[in-house]
């Protein structure tokens, strides 16, 4: 039988993945990244919408409020956020907020489908190396922040619930109110 750790790796290749985690922590300790929290900076990414294969950047909605949204196909509280997000993105006024979808799914051919099969009716970028995420360091998955006209992150959710979408409203609603 072979030698697996708790991850189920083989004993070279748990040693190697560790190795290359505790680098990869390191480098973004020496290089000053730390969580993406309320009262800060959204930090700024540049990725691949999933449905026309653009890059599209969050500086791309500079001086809109951005429900920024991060999922997965394998995620159950994604199941209800979807249709949700979908109704609240096409009640938002589109010249003064806009729903910036992040799939952390490691293909994005299962993205797809799963926007598709919920019937999502807004696009995705796709981040299958989790490069993004990890600048946000996530807590959870779905993780939800709702990002002001100036880049600032005002508020944060993790989970998803039925009614969430009425509380995200109210907090972009609330910052394009007061243009």
């Amino acid at each position: 039988m072979p030698n697996l750790n708790r991850s189920g790796l083989k004993g070279g290749r748990a040693s190697f993945a560790l190795r290359g985690l505790v680098f990869s922590l390191g480098l973004l300790i020496s290089l000053g990244v730390h969580a993406a929290e309320v009262g800060e900076k959204a930090p700024s990414f540049a990725i691949v919408s999933l449905t026309s294969n653009e890059t599209v950047s969050l500086e791309d909605f500079k001086g809109k409020v951005v429900i920024l949204d991060f999922w997965a196909s394998w995620c159950g509280p994604c199941l209800v956020a979807m249709p949700k997000l979908s109704a609240l993105s096409d009640s938002l006024p589109h010249d003064k907020a806009a729903l910036l979808a992040v799939s952390v799914d490691s293909d994005p051919r299962r993205a797809k489908r799963f926007m598709m099969k919920m019937g999502a009716t807004y696009d995705s970028l796709i981040d299958p190396e989790g490069d993004v995420a990890g600048m946000y360091d996530l807590p959870g998955m779905p993780t939800t922040f709702v990002i002001d006209q100036e880049g600032k992150i005002t508020a944060q959710l993790v989970g998803f619930s039925p009614g969430d979408e009425n509380k995200l409203l109210h907090n972009v609603a609330t910052l394009y109110d007061n243009d």
